[in-house]
């Protein structure tokens, strides 16, 4: 899948290959540790192109400097002027000064000794769980365990920095 330029937030630019999201807004000190939703700031968000409405699929998101963002799923018809994790439909790994998992206004502190550098991200619709990884290190950082009623697009949001996809065919064991 590549980025949806057509869904992202004002403030976001997407490069020509349609694989990083960059924060356009502002400078990046200026958001460097502040929390979207304690801050009220806007919903800084993209979706990927391609909805998941059954199987299994990973791609990995490359962290370019960022300080600020989520990565994640959504349905396709998630409210676009909330944050991702603050409703129901949409679940993230919120990175800010420390690492939360995000659903439906409902936070778990993710306990980390580094923060990643690249998030592997996992989802096998049938079975319900959407799982995150320090990519690099090869391990596991997070589960959520649901029953998705309607197809998943995967989503980010950024307020500083970039961020980059890939996605594909990956052979990769993760210790869970």
């Amino acid at each position: 899948f590549k980025l949806d330029g057509a869904t992202a937030h004002r403030d976001l630019h997407v490069s020509k290959d349609g694989l990083t999201v960059y924060y356009a807004s502002g400078t990046s000190e200026d958001k460097a540790n502040e929390d979207p939703e304690e801050s009220g700031s806007v919903n800084a968000a993209i979706l990927g192109d391609l909805p998941f409405a059954r199987g299994r699929h990973y791609w990995e998101v490359t962290v370019g400097n960022s300080t600020l963002y989520r990565v994640g799923v959504a349905f396709p018809t998630t409210p676009r002027d909330e944050c991702l994790g603050e409703n129901d439909s949409s679940w993230c790994l919120s990175c800010s000064s420390h690492i939360t998992a995000k659903h439906d206004r409902i936070n778990d502190d993710v306990r980390v000794t580094t923060r990643p550098a690249q998030i592997g991200v996992y989802l096998d619709y049938e079975i319900g769980t959407l799982s995150f990884f320090d990519a690099e290190r090869r391990k596991h950082l997070y589960s959520f365990h649901s029953h998705f009623k309607e197809p998943l697009v995967p989503a980010f949001a950024v307020w500083n920095g970039s961020l980059t996809v890939r996605s594909g065919k990956f052979e990769v064991e993760y210790a869970m």
